[in-house]
């Protein structure tokens, strides 16, 4: 929903009236300002970012896969999601960002839906999503928000363990061309409210987990996808988050996950 012309000038955010830092230019800064500014930026602002985050980039240039190392969550960027006990320092970051066919009429549908498992077999063992905003009015645009929590079942290394998330979209509208020469862009936040619970008495845990995503439209009928994950997590045998083997085995499933919606937004899923 497009901010009124007197707040858009004074700069004011969609729920405060402190005004926010200016969107930076380089996609390590831009991951952080999005996740700090997810809920407070006004429209313009996160439209701004978008237009940054697609320059930074070089998304009209785009021909592969990028994907490395984030800087680090801080305490206040965890706060944001009301984490307070743990700290973020402790959960290394990694991003990536891919291009591939989808609109983002067909990807909403797929974000939103319930059953996530069934979209993507095999990664869950069971998955149980209850929405705690009105889907109905984020779908008609009467909001610009939806949210949810989710509990979830899976295995690692033969592990089995109990999670809960909470997150949601964000779609910001097309503003103008000047303001938002790529059309309009959904943000995705979720975070681990608590730690994962694993069964028996391993070693293996799931401290801290926090992923934003962004989609932007090409024009061309592709999206851009920018994913940032920050996640604090022990899997056993001396194998952490830390590891780089570990991160490119993390981001290698980050890359699958946008393959298989790539498949689902061609055969009109769900």
């Amino acid at each position: 929903m497009s901010r009124a012309l007197p707040l858009a000038l004074l700069g004011l955010s969609l729920t405060g009236c402190k005004k926010l830092d200016a969107a930076p230019q380089e996609l390590d800064g831009l991951l952080h300002w999005f996740w700090r500014n997810y809920e407070d930026a006004s429209d313009e602002e996160l439209a701004e970012g978008a237009v940054n985050l697609y320059d930074a980039v070089d998304a009209d240039n785009w021909e592969e896969l990028s994907e490395g190392t984030v800087s680090r969550l801080t305490r206040d960027e965890a706060a944001a999601v009301g984490v307070t006990d743990r700290d973020p320092a402790d959960a290394p970051g990694i991003f990536l960002v891919n291009v591939y066919q989808c609109t983002l009429g067909k990807l909403e549908p797929i974000l939103l839906y319930k059953d996530q498992d069934v979209l993507y077999d095999g990664v869950y063992d069971r998955y149980d999503r209850e929405y705690t905003s009105s889907r109905a009015d984020y779908e008609s645009r009467a909001s610009p928000t939806m949210t949810w929590a989710v509990e979830y079942e899976a295995t690692i290394l033969g592990s089995s363990y109990t999670a809960n998330i909470e997150g949601g979209l964000r779609r910001v509208p097309k503003l103008d061309e000047e303001q938002s020469p790529h059309g309009p862009l959904v943000l995705a936040r979720t975070h681990l409210p608590r730690p994962a619970v694993f069964e028996g008495d391993g070693d293996k845990s799931q401290e801290q987990d926090y992923q934003l995503e962004i989609y932007l439209s090409r024009g061309d009928g592709t999206l851009l996808h920018v994913y940032g994950m920050w996640r604090q997590a022990n899997f056993g045998a001396g194998f952490t988050s830390e590891d780089k083997g570990v991160q490119t085995i993390l981001l290698n499933s980050l890359a699958d996950w946008d393959t298989d919606t790539e498949a689902h937004c061609l055969a009109g899923r769900p």
